[in-house]
């Protein structure tokens, strides 16, 4: 599953190279997921539960990423925070890279990581979408 900003082709040729082949959508496992996104941007779900297969990230990136599943619905947290916590604190920008290339955005909630208090910084969905997404937690 990928859950992007990208181009549907670009994510298709990405999985095709990374997985082996692209073998189509199955509504009997995009629609949870389907629904579970309906459900946080109608506000009514805070955690996802659909499960995540981060195989189109690199280990760093990966690790990266599931450090993001704990960050709570409604906070954010920092780019130097996130290096700090993954054991890494000279890593920033190699974190930010890691959350550019998120396969799965807002499912692992790469949005929720700022430059600082009041400076949402750079976001693969591009500045308007982080904001939204933030302002959507934020209530």
């Amino acid at each position: 599953m990928s859950c992007s900003y990208d181009d549907e082709h670009t994510v298709f040729e990405r999985i095709t190279r990374s997985v082996g082949r692209f073998i189509g959508p199955d509504p009997r496992r995009i629609d949870p997921v389907r629904r579970e996104l309906e459900a946080y941007f109608a506000g009514r779900l805070r955690a996802f539960t659909v499960a995540v297969d981060l195989q189109l990230a690199t280990p760093f990136a990966r690790t990266v990423l599931q450090m993001l599943t704990t960050v709570p619905y409604g906070t954010t947290t920092t780019y130097a925070e996130v290096a700090e916590r993954i054991g890494r604190p000279r890593a920033l920008r190699a974190v930010g890279n890691a959350l550019a290339v998120n396969p799965v955005c807002v499912i692992v909630p790469c949005h929720r990581v700022i430059d600082s208090p009041g400076t949402p910084g750079p976001y693969a969905g591009g500045p308007d979408a982080k904001r939204h997404l933030l302002a959507l937690e934020a209530g």
